[in-house]
C-alpha cells in the first residue's frame, strides 16, 4: 500500500482531487516528503471552481488547474513548518502559503505565478512573523 499522499486519497470518493494534479508537482511532493522524513497528509489537490469557492480558496486558485496541494499538519509546531518551508522551496516549489493557524501549508508549482508567499489574508503582509527569515530564503534563492 502507499503510504504517500495519504489521507483524502484514500477515500476514493475523493480520488479526482489527486486524479487531477500535475504529475511534475506529484514528484516533487514525494522528494519533500522523503526528505522530510515521514508521510505528510494532503488536504487538498485539485479543486473544481465549486469545492474551491466553498472551501475558501482565491477566486484565481492554483488548485483549479492542478498545480496546487495543501499539506495538513496534525500537530504543527513553528519550528516543523519552517522546516518544510525550506524542504519545499529547495525542491522546486514556487508559491507557498503560511497560514495563522500553520496546520495547512499550501505549496504550487503554478510558473505563470512564479516565486511568491503568502499569509491568512493572501498577502504577503500577513506571513508568521516566525517565519519570514524562511520565506525571504525561499523568495531570494
Amino acid at each position: 500500500e502507499d503510504k504517500s499522499l495519504i489521507g483524502d486519497i484514500r477515500d476514493t470518493s475523493n480520488y479526482e482531487i489527486f486524479n487531477k494534479v500535475n504529475p511534475e508537482l506529484i514528484t516533487i511532493f514525494r522528494k519533500i516528503e522523503k526528505e522530510f522524513g515521514k508521510p505528510l497528509n494532503i488536504k487538498w489537490g485539485y479543486r473544481d471552481y465549486k469545492t474551491n469557492i466553498s472551501a475558501g480558496g482565491a477566486r484565481h486558485s492554483s488548485h483549479l488547474n492542478g498545480l496546487a496541494l495543501d499539506i495538513e499538519l496534525e500537530k504543527p509546531s513553528r519550528s516543523i513548518i519552517k522546516k518544510l518551508i525550506l524542504i519545499c522551496s529547495n525542491n522546486g516549489i514556487l508559491g507557498i502559503g503560511v497560514y495563522r493557524d500553520a496546520q495547512i501549508l499550501h505549496i504550487d508549482i503554478d510558473q505563470n505565478k512564479g516565486k511568491r508567499a503568502w499569509g491568512s489574508n493572501y498577502h504577503s503582509t500577513s506571513i508568521p512573523f516566525w517565519a519570514k527569515k524562511e520565506i525571504m530564503y525561499h523568495l531570494t534563492k
